[in-house]
């Protein structure tokens, strides 16, 4: 008997060890399976932009068929096709009896819809309540299409056949007649879940429930089964079905702590076609500065972090943060919205902060169609109501307010030092680029009579997980420590007039390091 199970655990063992892994490849040229066979290496697929990217199923190690991949000129890197999950909300649900919930759609009382009076919706649809010129793609677990409070801003495939299994328009989608469920790799995207339908409510609903923009089209994308799990692979299709399909912006509820090439690839895409890609920071009240959450942390100018608020507007508790890779704050915390079977729900989480923003944004451009997508993120930063409590917890210490969004009005800043006493002047510091492997690298920022200082940061680039740069004080103090790449940003004041910029790296890949352009600092009058 023991030898049975000792032979049986040996088996177990040994073909876990040679279980295939997937991956996917991205080359800087359309490809076909020929190009790119291996007698290790099964291709499942080629998809995505421009069909650069393979799906490749092998029992190699990344190292081992990146070295093979590398024989192919056109070849550029090799990643893991990670699994995506919906952020864990169970503990963020509050309890509401059906009862009391159906008085909350009926008579839409604070508790369920404060956010509408925080962002000051009523005020922004007297201006504008957006149109069907504006897609917004909802990539989740799909939508309830049939819902009766958002049906009708569901956008359509009218040259598509539903459910006869044929690419009807010869588009490269087979049924895509609402939506597009990649994860199926055909048909429309049909919510099993009801998180995604939560999220499109709250952009375009258009019933007892009133959403953020109920007169935008909503473009469902299903890459998420109905425990809310998929895949990078599953993504990407999903973002490249969104940008073919005429979305301007994708509202994206979910995460991974690993950033992927592959991924970064199709957000690119995303970038190079003019389509914001809004993204939720967490729910692990993590500092995303230090412990990167992707696709929130991505760098690229299109890629917009939200982080939830509460009615106190104060960071919800269970918010990811970062003053320098969350760029701003959106109420979520118990939000009501729609589920699936007609129904509604109350849900908590950065998942429904992200859709909140991509409803202003969805405002501000389709009012101003002339806007270029960097002028939209530019409003829509600028122009959020300021709150000290969220300072210094992101890029702006505020929170969306569709109606200053659509006026463009600025609020008063709050932040906890008078804009009067603040100076800046360029300061121009650049670490080693690339920084050294095994390093442990200071750099002084100094400047005399002050009493406080920020630093300017317009590019960081560490290797996430791996390399860190610390932010020290002279006597060694760690004042603050980040990873990963992030765009750049203002930090918070230190008190002191000397700083310490250190990079720390271990024995593999180099990041890019750091510019600094400018510091702001406050005179010591004394």
């Amino acid at each position: 008997m023991k030898l049975n199970l000792i032979l049986v655990s040996l088996y177990f063992v040994f073909s876990q060890n040679c279980l295939a892994s997937e991956y996917i490849a991205y080359f800087t040229k359309s490809i076909d399976k020929k190009t790119i066979h291996h007698q290790h290496t099964k291709v499942r697929r080629i998809f995505g932009p421009h069909q650069k990217f393979a799906l490749l199923e092998s029992n190699k190690s990344l190292d081992d068929l990146r070295a093979i991949l590398k024989k192919n000129e056109y070849f550029k890197h090799l990643s893991i096709n990670s699994q995506i999950n919906l952020f864990n909300e169970k503990e963020l649900k509050p309890i509401l009896s059906k009862q009391k919930l159906k008085q909350v759609i009926k008579n839409k009382k604070v508790n369920g819809y404060w956010w509408q009076e925080n962002i000051s919706l009523k005020k922004a649809h007297q201006i504008y309540q957006g149109d069907d010129r504006m897609i917004v793609a909802v990539l989740d677990t799909g939508v309830d299409y049939r819902h009766p409070d958002i049906a009708e801003n569901i956008h359509t495939n009218d040259n598509e056949v539903p459910n006869n299994g044929i690419d009807d328009d010869n588009n490269g989608f087979i049924d895509d007649f609402k939506g597009y469920n990649s994860y199926s790799a055909g048909g429309s995207a049909m919510d099993d879940n009801g998180h995604g339908t939560h999220c499109a409510g709250i952009i375009a609903g258009n019933g007892k429930m009133t959403g953020v923009a109920p007169g935008v089209k909503i473009l469902p994308i299903k890459f998420l089964n109905n425990y809310g799990q998929g895949d990078i692979a599953k993504a990407i299709e999903g973002i490249y079905y969104a940008v073919k399909n005429g979305a301007k912006i994708i509202s994206n509820s979910y995460g991974n702590p690993n950033s992927n090439e592959a991924f970064l690839e199709a957000i690119n895409y995303a970038k190079e076609n003019d389509v914001l890609f809004f993204a939720a920071a967490g729910n692990a009240n993590n500092d995303n500065d230090l412990r990167g959450e992707y696709p929130a942390n991505y760098h690229l100018g299109n890629v917009i972090s939200v982080g939830a608020m509460n009615s106190n507007l104060h960071k919800s508790s269970f918010s990811n943060y970062g003053q320098l890779s969350v760029n701003l704050f959106a109420p979520g915390e118990t939000i009501t919205s729609l589920d699936v079977n007609s129904g509604y729900k109350v849900r908590s989480g950065t998942s429904m902060a992200t859709p909140m923003a991509a409803g202003v944004a969805a405002l501000i451009w389709g009012n101003s169609p002339e806007l270029e997508p960097e002028n939209v993120v530019e409003i829509l930063v600028k122009t959020t109501s300021k709150h000290q409590s969220l300072y210094p917890l992101s890029q702006t210490p505020g929170s969306i307010n569709a109606e200053y969004g659509l006026k463009n009005m600025t609020s008063p800043s709050k932040l906890p030092i008078p804009r009067s006493s603040i100076m800046v002047q360029e300061y121009i510091l650049n670490s080693e680029t690339p920084y050294q492997n095994n390093t442990n690298r200071p750099y002084l920022v100094s400047k005399a009579n002050v009493k406080m200082m920020a630093l300017n940061f317009t590019k960081i680039d560490i290797e996430n997980g791996y390399d860190y740069l610390q932010i020290e004080s002279t006597n060694g103090k760690v004042l603050k420590k980040i990873t990963g790449r992030i765009s750049g940003g203002i930090t918070d004041f230190f008190p002191h007039n000397e700083l310490i910029i250190r990079i720390i790296s271990d024995h593999s890949t180099a990041g890019q390091g750091f510019e600094i352009n400018k510091i702001k600092y406050v005179v010591d009058k004394k």
